[in-house]
């Protein structure tokens, strides 16, 4: 599915349900302020990571799973499908991706700078191939593997990193050589 005007890619057919599914980062809905009555036009972003986000909180709520492999799925190679893995595809460092372990989630968080996050859940992360590695390779971890567009994978990295350096340096922003950082649903 894309756009008429910019052919930008709006939507994908999902094989599983026979469903379209909408790319809601590429959406940008305007509706009326309802606030006022000049008629100007308010104009709404989905934010690219919220759909790691909310994957995240969906997964953790019916799984409890807590260990994450987010791949960007414009550099797995072609070989890969689904979510599924391949002996190789774990120790493979030519790809993007950022390994997270999830923990509070619901919190209320102020950063250094002023925002203030809702429903934010904490995450230690590995965005380094060979830390990656290591903690893919301990037995017994138990992680589902997401595959992300480029863009969101970007957009995620980017918004982990950013608040991971806007944390104190004295204040935990590191825990055994995992990155801490928060995402969250709502930031004012």
């Amino acid at each position: 599915m894309r756009c008429g005007k910019c052919q930008t890619v709006l939507g994908e057919h999902d094989q599983m349900s026979g469903n379209e599914r909408l790319l809601k980062w590429n959406l940008k809905l305007v509706r009326q302020n309802r606030q006022n009555q000049s008629h100007e036009l308010e104009k709404q972003v989905f934010e690219p990571y919220l759909y790691v986000y909310y994957n995240l909180i969906d997964s953790i709520s019916s799984s409890a799973v807590r260990f994450y492999l987010i791949r960007n799925e414009d550099t797995k190679p072609q070989s890969q499908t689904g979510s599924h893995l391949q002996a190789q595809s774990t120790t493979d460092s030519k790809k993007d991706r950022i390994f997270i372990w999830c923990f509070n989630f619901g919190l209320t968080v102020t950063e250094t700078g002023g925002l203030l996050m809702h429903d934010a859940l904490k995450i230690l992360y590995h965005d380094d191939n060979d830390k990656i590695n290591e903690s893919l390779s301990k037995q017994e971890l138990n992680y589902e593997v997401m595959d992300v567009p480029g863009s969101v994978f970007c957009e995620l990295k980017k918004t982990l990193n950013s608040f991971h350096f806007a944390l104190p340096a004295g204040q935990s922003s590191t825990f055994n050589d995992w990155k801490v950082s928060y995402l969250a649903g709502s930031i004012c």
